[in-house]
């Protein structure tokens, strides 16, 4: 083959620049049917002029291993792999933006059942409901065409990463003042299994007054939580007696953040109810009357 004269060399570099610009602008479209036709129109002229051609093939292989490329790459976007790759990255990176908002939620949505089962159907309901409105408006076109695929597992990877990160830095961590209700049950009921007891944070709607039962032992202790700013009155103490009729249960108590009326403290005396302090739920088991442990 002939040295290519400078000239030549020129012109290809050129011919190179002018093809890549116009691949990049129409990759978007329709770039194989455009890459087919233009390395078509190549060899067509490397066919009818020899001398073309020996000038032309080191822009033709520089050519070709561009449009290889260019066209790997977007054909690789939208494989099932590379999309799935690229949902799970994105899921994880919201994820993690989001942690202590999801830790937040997970500790109020899940709770244990009287037979120890957990129970996280609104919890699962939380994981679809935060892909909904913050992942799908992060993903592009073949990834939301794709979503429907790969939901069961997007909701496995943020259930699996919140419970991962929950277990490094617990929720609740430290009782707080500015707890919400649900947030308070949740920190009672992991006092009480830390201290060994079996306990579940029971339906909102359908609690008959008890916020946890606890079980330890062979005994069944019902809860009410009262996150309050003032001395909590009577009215608990009458709803955790009903709720212990209920429940069955061997032994009702009060539990809040504040203090108790003189008036809750009488009746609690008539009823057997046991009126606790948070701090003192560590001792629930030695403060329980002697004839209910």
């Amino acid at each position: 083959m002939s040295r290519l004269s400078p000239n030549a060399i020129l012109l290809g570099l050129l011919a190179y620049a002018v093809l890549l610009a116009v691949i990049v602008v129409w990759r978007q479209q329709r770039p194989f049917r455009f890459v087919l036709w233009a390395i078509l129109g190549l060899c067509i002229a490397g066919i009818f002029w020899p001398y073309i051609a020996r000038q032309l093939i080191p822009v033709v292989v520089l050519f070709g291993l561009t449009v290889s490329l260019l066209v790997g790459q977007k054909w690789l976007r939208s494989t099932v792999v590379w999309t799935k790759f690229w949902i799970i990255r994105k899921t994880g990176v919201l994820v993690d933006k989001n942690i202590d908002v999801l830790i937040r939620k997970r500790g109020q949505l899940r709770w244990y059942d009287e037979y120890g089962k957990v129970q996280d159907g609104r919890w699962q309901k939380e994981i679809s409901k935060f892909v909904r409105e913050n992942l799908i408006p992060t993903l592009g076109t073949n990834e939301q065409r794709a979503l429907s695929r790969h939901m069961p597992l997007l909701l496995k990877v943020v259930e699996n990463r919140v419970s991962r990160a929950t277990k490094i830095s617990p929720t609740p961590r430290e009782f707080s003042n500015s707890m919400t209700p649900i947030e308070f049950e949740a920190y009672c009921a992991e006092q009480l299994r830390a201290c060994g007891w079996t306990a579940y944070v029971t339906n909102g709607s359908h609690d008959q007054g008890v916020d946890i039962v606890a079980e330890k032992d062979g005994k069944r202790v019902v809860l009410q939580c009262k996150l309050y700013s003032s001395p909590v009155g009577n009215g608990a103490v009458q709803e955790i007696v009903a709720g212990k009729l209920h429940e069955n249960a061997d032994s009702a108590v009060v539990v809040t953040n504040t203090s108790y009326t003189p008036s809750a403290r009488q009746l609690a005396n008539t009823t057997r109810v046991l009126l606790l302090h948070h701090d003192q739920l560590g001792k629930l088991e030695s403060l329980l009357p002697a004839t209910q442990r």
